[in-house]
């Protein structure tokens, strides 16, 4: 045999690779490939499930939305509402708080002249009086004593 070469040994070699490459295939990779495909296979299906998901959560959010929009809707018609009542309530308000003005101003004119009536009646008695004084003083005493009771007469009136 030239250069040492022995052609059962080559042979034997290539037999046990064989033996050895159809060992791992079983007990290796057949179970790696079928790992790594269900693996491939787990990462699909949450990828559709992640999307489907997502379409649904964006439906979700349309609908939200819109619901949201109608609710914010709703709310500014109820407060226009409002808004509108609240002002019928006010000039309500105004117009009694006017009424009640012109009443309590009526009163109180009716009860400065009623009382205007009696300081004048007053007055007048108290003229007529002093009068009445003044002729009788007049009558029965001379001109100096009448000056004098008239002063005096004023100042307790003044009083």
């Amino acid at each position: 045999m030239p250069l040492n070469i022995d052609i059962q040994q080559i042979l034997l070699h290539i037999f046990n690779f064989a033996i050895l490459f159809f060992a791992l295939y079983f007990i290796l990779y057949s179970p790696v490939k079928k790992f790594m495909q269900a693996r491939k296979d787990e990462y699909t299906e949450r990828e559709e499930e992640t999307k489907k998901n997502l379409q649904e959560s964006e439906q979700a959010k349309a609908e939200y939305k819109k619901l949201l929009e109608s609710a914010y809707r709703e709310a500014d018609a109820k407060k226009r509402e409002l808004e509108k009542l609240a002002a019928q309530d006010a000039e309500k308000i105004r117009s009694e708080a006017r009424r009640e003005a012109e009443s309590i101003l009526l009163k109180a004119k009716a009860a400065a002249e009623a009382e205007r009536e009696v300081i004048l009646a007053s007055a007048n008695r108290e003229i007529t009086r002093t009068a009445e004084l003044m002729a009788q003083k007049l009558i029965s005493a001379d001109n100096a004593d009448i000056y004098d009771s008239f002063i005096d007469s004023a100042k307790r009136s003044d009083d």
